[in-house]
């Protein structure tokens, strides 16, 4: 999973999600890409906090990560550079970050399952809101689906999000109209709905998860088809090009090429 605080280095739902990851995953999971901005000088660049707030950042959410059986960090980045924001381990001038210092000390750290329990902010309604709706998740069998992500899309543009509960209900709020809900959650079928009633039930289909019969639904989808096996493609040519920032750059232009020709197909299968 790649997750990252909030504006201004906000960590409530940087640990909200670290809870969800902990109640949906059945396999061994880690968090591949996460980071905190922070530095000493006044750059112009993005920053998330100061040095000591990365620190506490990084204590805090690295042992709720093990707290909830999480297997650790993949920390961007190793050291600051100019073109990007200052996540690293190491400043401009080489020196080790605070945070960093005391990395080597939570190598040693016992994870506590018994501390991973929902944030105080995972349900809680918001201070200020104009407009909230309610309803409940269920499958095709009736049945309450928890742990499903509701995402609702404001008249505004702006965005919002709060997850089911055990019996499937939820009440997501938001400080503008809402326009839309999506409903998505592991292993069924994403749904949307631009139309929706007080309190109503939103049944999901189940997914298929095989990779095999993925890829032969897939095909029924040529333009999806297409794409899938264009972007495989491009993976493996950037893994393969390392830090080769030439390769990098004719491999992405190969890709746009690719897929112009994977529209071009579906536009000639339509005619």
């Amino acid at each position: 999973f790649h997750i990252y605080p909030g504006k201004n280095g906000e960590i409530d739902n940087y640990l909200n999600q670290i809870y969800w990851i902990s109640k949906i995953s059945n396999k061994p999971w880690i968090i591949g890409e996460t980071g905190y901005a922070a530095s000493e000088l006044n750059s112009g660049k993005y920053i998330d906090g100061n040095l000591d707030d990365q620190k506490l950042f990084f204590q805090k959410s690295y042992q709720y990560c093990l707290d909830c059986w999480g297997q650790g960090y993949s920390w961007w980045q190793f050291h600051d550079v100019a073109w990007s924001s200052d996540y690293g381990m190491l400043d401009s001038f080489h020196q080790i970050k605070p945070f960093a210092q005391i990395a080597k000390n939570l190598l040693n750290y016992k994870a506590d399952y018994s501390k991973c329990k929902a944030p105080s902010s995972y349900f809680n309604i918001p201070e200020k809101f104009n407009d909230s709706y309610s309803g409940k998740i269920i499958n095709e069998m009736s049945e309450p689906i928890p742990n499903a992500i509701i995402i609702c899309s404001t008249l505004s543009g702006k965005k919002t999000y709060t997850y089911s509960k055990e019996d499937g209900s939820f009440s997501v709020y938001s400080t503008s109209p809402i326009s839309s809900i999506k409903v998505t959650a592991p292993g069924y079928k994403t749904r949307k709905r631009n139309l929706f009633y007080a309190n109503s039930k939103i049944k999901l289909k189940k997914e298929i998860l095989n990779e095999s019969e993925f890829l032969l639904k897939s095909k029924n989808d040529d333009m999806e088809y297409c794409k899938i096996c264009v972007e495989r493609k491009l993976e493996k040519e950037i893994i393969q090009c390392k830090n080769d920032k030439k390769c990098i750059s004719q491999c992405t232009n190969t890709y746009k090429v690719e897929m112009d020709k994977c529209k071009n197909k579906m536009l000639k299968s339509k005619t």
